[in-house]
């Protein structure tokens, strides 16, 4: 019950932030991070439930008892992590609303090259422009005009919000104990989810890492032996067009 008003709260959020997107990008922002951390704490407690702990195995509990709990618990988790692929676009969101109002060439460390990508908050990039990003010894040259920016701060894994929730999602599958619960009962909540994960983030710079294909590849593999293409649309919350 806990967890399911923690998921409403932050559906709530996510609300505040498509509503005041075009007008107080700040206050935007201070709903992301009250969203994210109720959605982390409503994962928590529904994780919790699905992987208890000794003590809790020993309490007296019927077997039908449990198997409604378990499902209960993973349809709570599912929603969350819907929320999380909505918020991962809200974010984007914020960003591309956000004003440009510095300009930054931007010089990185060979140290945060190593792991191969990472991601910068960038928005409002004018025409005919082009971003200089360089580790120490190497340059990357592309010529340019005049870079304007909006830069929040550095984040080497900007992509980990979207990366573990969908590694969650996996491992629903995976599990042996609720493997039967999102292939039958919870299926549609399942794929929705999955969509809802994909589609809000399709376009985001970071969908190209290496190992994120690979782990995308294994949930549209789950996708498909559950639904079979028709099932593979996407979708995400309409934040408006930062273009207008």
């Amino acid at each position: 019950q806990v967890a399911s008003i923690l998921v409403h709260l932050a559906r709530l959020s996510l609300l505040r932030i498509i509503s005041d997107i075009k007008v107080n990008n700040d206050l935007c922002r201070s709903h992301l991070v009250r969203g994210k951390r109720l959605v982390n704490d409503a994962i928590r407690i529904a994780e919790k439930i699905l992987n208890p702990s000794r003590e809790d195995q020993k309490k007296p509990k019927n077997a039908f008892g449990i198997e409604l709990e378990r499902i209960a618990a993973t349809g709570i988790l599912l929603e969350a992590l819907e929320i999380v692929g909505h918020l991962d676009s809200g974010r984007m969101a914020i960003q591309a609303w956000a004003p440009a109002n510095s300009v930054l060439l931007l010089r990185l460390p060979r140290e945060h090259m190593k792991h191969g990508y990472f991601k910068i908050d960038v928005v409002r990039i004018p025409d005919k422009c082009w971003l200089f990003i360089w580790p120490a010894k190497y340059r990357i040259s592309l010529r340019y005009t005049t870079l304007r920016i909006h830069f929040n701060k550095f984040e080497k894994f900007d992509y980990e919000h979207f990366e573990q929730a969908l590694r969650r999602w996996v491992s629903l599958y995976n599990e042996p104990r609720t493997r039967n619960i999102v292939s039958n009962a919870l299926r549609p909540l399942y794929m929705k989810c999955w969509r809802t994960l994909v589609g809000a983030t399709r376009h985001a710079p970071f969908m190209d890492a290496p190992h994120l294909q690979d782990l995308l590849a294994e949930s549209q593999q789950i996708m498909k032996e559950l639904g079979g293409e028709n099932n593979m649309m996407t979708g995400s919350v309409d934040f408006g067009d930062a273009e207008e």
